[in-house]
């Protein structure tokens, strides 16, 4: 890294190493694999709520609102990969003008 960019510009860049990285993971045969399973969980887990609410107790629907909160944010993490890039690139361009 430059010693001319500003500290943004550095978290920019290292940023968008990460989602390079992302991207990878996503584009590869076992990120597929991966967006797939999390997926078939999150509706199975969203299946599981709506289709026993009546018998489900309070700390069965915490649950399974954690299970889905944490294979959505893992799910687009990953899916998301290539729009987080471009628009890091974006961001990146415009902090040098």
């Amino acid at each position: 890294m430059s010693n001319n960019q500003t500290d943004e510009q550095n978290e920019i860049q290292k940023d968008l190493g990460i989602a390079k990285d992302m991207e990878a993971v996503a584009n590869s045969k076992g990120g597929k694999l991966l967006i797939e399973s999390l997926s078939a969980d999150i509706i199975g887990n969203i299946e599981r709520i709506s289709s026993g609410y009546d018998e489900r107790t309070l700390q069965e629907f915490i649950s399974l609102a954690a299970k889905i909160e944490v294979n959505l944010d893992l799910y687009k993490t990953i899916a998301g990969a290539t729009e987080n890039k471009k628009a890091l690139i974006k961001i990146f361009k415009d902090s040098l003008l």
